[in-house]
């Protein structure tokens, strides 16, 4: 095989590896090793519209993203985070840009009533591989809707 083709499946692989750890990382509450996943120059935008170009809100810093993962995480007991289809285009040997659609499932119980949230998301990413590892540079956090019930 082409040694470009192998070398783009194989960083394809290694980026839907971050991809689904994390969204694992989010549901086992693992805040540090979702953090880690992040590129020190990194920025997440979130848009609760996701028809804005406008974020609600913008993340940088390693500190401020655990904090935003442990805010937005722990009023919910349990989580279950769904990766779909994902598109990802490899740039160079270490740049790349991806979609990927994910289904977010919260719930949460109050006195003897059980909620569940969910979000269907849409991830604008940029991947930077960094001393031979892939990282999230960029990602673009777009909540296609919220259903509660």
């Amino acid at each position: 095989m082409n040694t470009e083709i192998t070398n783009n499946l194989n960083n394809e692989r290694e980026i839907r590896t971050i991809i689904d750890l994390y969204a694992n990382y989010a549901d086992t509450k693992q805040t540090d090793k979702q953090v880690a996943l992040f590129a020190d120059d990194y920025k997440i935008e979130i848009y609760y519209d996701s028809t804005s170009d406008t974020p609600i809100q913008t993340i940088i810093g390693k500190e401020n993203l655990k904090q935003l993962f442990i805010d937005s995480l722990s009023p919910f007991p349990k989580t279950m985070h769904f990766n779909g289809q994902s598109l990802i285009d490899i740039n160079s040997d270490t740049e790349a840009e991806g979609i990927v659609y994910c289904r977010a499932y919260h719930y949460s119980k109050i006195d003897d009533t059980e909620k569940l949230m969910i979000a269907p998301i849409r991830y604008e990413d940029i991947y930077k591989k960094i001393d031979n590892k892939w990282y999230f540079l960029n990602r673009k956090l777009k909540v296609q809707w919220i259903e509660n019930r």
